[in-house]
This record gives structure tokens, C-alpha cells and sequence, in this order.
């Protein structure tokens, strides 16, 4: 545990502190540059990302809004953003009521909450801001389970390429392959694998016109 070696990490930069006592001979004492640098690596471990909202208006442009009650491709009852549970935790049905905007906009960011945590739990290593949107967008639509079992990850964690496939596998409602989960799919393999930094994606010949995120 590095707090205990009095290493810490603030905003994402190692620091250390003195808790040890000058006068005990087993003290741990010494220049710290080099266990930063040793560390430096496994930062990701211990700083977690979060969506930015850059990546919440990617992914409510995915989902869409509906204010009442409806049944997606795969035949469940959902409403709002692509929820399944209505702000009060309970399953969505045709009975659910009708939201207000505001309404959809508190239970998006619930929502969102579990879906983050996972992919900060399943990376082992380390991606770009705009990559952990795409992969907050991809979970949220196939689930933890489903991400945490893809190839995907995996690819991920074992710093292999990661390919469109490893995206478009998932654009099955049922049996059958959904046009707009498969064109979701190629949009988040686009946007994932997008190399251009502080450009629009509209100007990017790559990854074509993806709602206007701009990689930072």
C-alpha cells in the first residue's frame, strides 16, 4: 500500500509525507524521485476517471430522450435516457409517468454512476479522456457483465489492438443485428481509435462526423 511508504497521489501527481520518525533505525528514509518514477506507470490504478460531459452528450445523443414510457429494440420498457428503472429504482412499465426534462436529466446522471465505476474497476491500463467516454458509452448499452467479459476488454488490458470487431460483436438485438446499435458501434470504435488531438471530429477524414466531440 503506498500509504503506507507515505507515497500519496493528489490531482493525479505522486507527493509524499514524512511519517516516520528520524530517530527509529528502521525508519524508511531517502530520495523518493526514484519510487515516484517506478510508480509513475501504475498511476491509472490510482486515479479515477470520470465521464466528462463531452461524453454525457455523446452518449444522451446515442440514447435519445423520451419523456414517457416506451419499449426499445429488444422489447423492454424504458424511458428518459435509456433507463430501465424509473427515478425511484422501480422497473419501468407502460404505467410508468411522464418525466420532465429536468427529471430525465437527474436520472441520466444516476444512471451513470454504477456504469463508471466499472469501467475504472476493469482497466488495467491506462486510456485517453475521449476513450473512457467511448467505453462508459459501450457499457452503458451492453452492460458491466457484457463489458467485462469482451474481447474488447480484454484487448484492452493486454495492450493489443483493438479492432471494430471487437465494437460491432455487440450490435445483435436478439438474434438479430441492429443497424443503429451497429452504427453506434462503428462510431465508438471510431472516436475510441481517434488519434487527433484538439480537433473536431466533423474535420476528422478518421472518424467522420461523431456529434461534434472534440478530443483533447
Amino acid at each position: 500500500d503506498c500509504m503506507d511508504y507515505g507515497i500519496l497521489m493528489i490531482d493525479g501527481k505522486w507527493t509524499s509525507k514524512n511519517y516516520w520518525n528520524n530517530d527509529d533505525p528502521y525508519s524508511l528514509q531517502g530520495n523518493f524521485a526514484e519510487a515516484f518514477k517506478r510508480l509513475e506507470p501504475y498511476k491509472y490504478l490510482f486515479t479515477k476517471m470520470n465521464i466528462s460531459e463531452q461524453g454525457k452528450t455523446l452518449l444522451k445523443s446515442f440514447e435519445g430522450l423520451r419523456l414517457k414510457p416506451y419499449t426499445d429494440v429488444r422489447g423492454i420498457w424504458t424511458i428518459a435516457y435509456g433507463a430501465i428503472r424509473d427515478l425511484f429504482g422501480k422497473p419501468v412499465s407502460k404505467n410508468t409517468p411522464q418525466m420532465t426534462t429536468q427529471q430525465a436529466d437527474t436520472l441520466f446522471n444516476t444512471q451513470l454512476v454504477p456504469y463508471v465505476e466499472a469501467v475504472n474497476k476493469a482497466l488495467k491500463k491506462p486510456v485517453k479522456q475521449h476513450q473512457f467516454d467511448v467505453l462508459v458509452s459501450f457499457t452503458f448499452n451492453v452492460g458491466i457483465a457484457g463489458f467485462n467479459k469482451s474481447v474488447l476488454l480484454k484487448n484492452i488490458n493486454n495492450g493489443a489492438k483493438v479492432t471494430e470487431k471487437n465494437f460491432t460483436d455487440w450490435s445483435r438485438a436478439g438474434l438479430t443485428i441492429s443497424k443503429g446499435l451497429l452504427n453506434r458501434r462503428k462510431a465508438e470504435f471510431k472516436l475510441f481509435n481517434c488519434t487527433i488531438v484538439g480537433s473536431k471530429l466533423s474535420s476528422c477524414p478518421d472518424c467522420g462526423q461523431i456529434n461534434n466531440y472534440k478530443v483533447a
